[in-house]
């Protein structure tokens, strides 16, 4: 292999790979093990940069759709979350992908040095600076969005995931049509650029707002419920308590009565069979209300 700098480019690549299926596993449900979707996941990947790093094949649109088409067949196949968190898991990824990429664009028209992402160039050392400045802010992502799903989004259900696949889409094609033109002449109309990034912006964190009082919400319908079942129970509990307290207060009225007459027919000694018989009757009582 005459590119020297393949093996560089390779371990930069891994990084962004690693980033990437890292984030998968920790945001989604593995279909099998968690290990061996991570593995055969970064293998593919780094399959598909083994191609576009050593320029085997013309790496243009339709290489591009193809290798796109192979990411979106290991979220569908490899995890078994419901579709539309699926679909939102490989929408983000290609979110921080391109802002990964906007943003070493940036970095490098910032420091006054051109940018221009040729095919060509992997044969030398000029997008090494601009892939180690990918990588860390594909890591950065990455790992923002992992501790931000986990910690809000994973244990709650949210309706209409739907709807808010348009947020990662919408800044998908942005920041990918933004990508296609030379930024070197872009980022000079600055006034056109941070407008559209601050409504941007601004519009992610509404629908984050949205999304997280809407979780809120569904989270006290649900303590709601659980609160009125609850009550309901308590109130079956203790209408039957009351039941008992009325059974009981008879029964001892009841008792009263009979031990008053046992008394006065004891007090007689012509009533005496008669007391014995309302004592067996009591007895017969006891046996029939042992429920009590």
């Amino acid at each position: 292999m005459d590119n020297k700098y393949f093996w560089i480019y390779m371990l930069l690549e891994a990084v962004d790979v690693f980033a990437i299926c890292g984030m998968w596993v920790m945001v989604l449900t593995p279909r099998y093990k968690k290990g061996c979707v991570f593995v055969v996941s970064q293998f593919i990947l780094m399959s598909i940069c083994v191609i576009k790093i050593g320029v085997f094949i013309p790496w243009d649109a339709y290489t591009v759709l193809i290798s796109q088409a192979v990411t979106l067949a290991i979220v569908i196949f490899g995890f078994k979350d419901p579709l539309p968190v699926r679909l939102f898991g490989f929408a983000i990824v290609q979110m921080i992908s391109f802002c990964s990429e906007f943003m070493a664009r940036i970095v490098i028209i910032a420091a006054g040095k051109p940018f221009d992402w040729d095919a060509l160039l992997w044969k030398g050392p000029t997008l090494i600076m601009p892939m180690i400045i990918m990588d860390i802010f594909s890591v950065f992502f990455a790992v923002t969005i992992s501790w931000i799903w986990n910690s809000n989004v994973r244990t709650r259900k949210v309706a209409g995931m739907w709807y808010y696949l348009c947020l990662p889409v919408s800044q998908l094609f942005f920041l990918c049509g933004f990508t296609e033109y030379n930024v070197n002449t872009v980022m000079k109309d600055t006034v056109i650029i941070l407008l559209g990034l601050a409504l941007s912006s601004c519009g992610a964190m509404l629908l984050c707002v949205l999304w997280k009082w809407q979780a809120q919400r569904e989270e006290l319908q649900k303590e709601y419920a659980r609160v009125q079942s609850l009550m309901e129970q308590e109130q079956i509990y203790y209408r039957d308590l009351e039941d008992r307290i009325e059974a009981f207060a008879r029964l001892r009225h009841e008792w009263n009565n009979y031990l008053s007459a046992l008394y006065y027919l004891s007090e007689n000694i012509d009533s005496q069979e008669e007391a014995l018989g309302i004592l067996r009757h009591l007895l017969k009582v006891c046996k029939t209300d042992e429920s009590f």
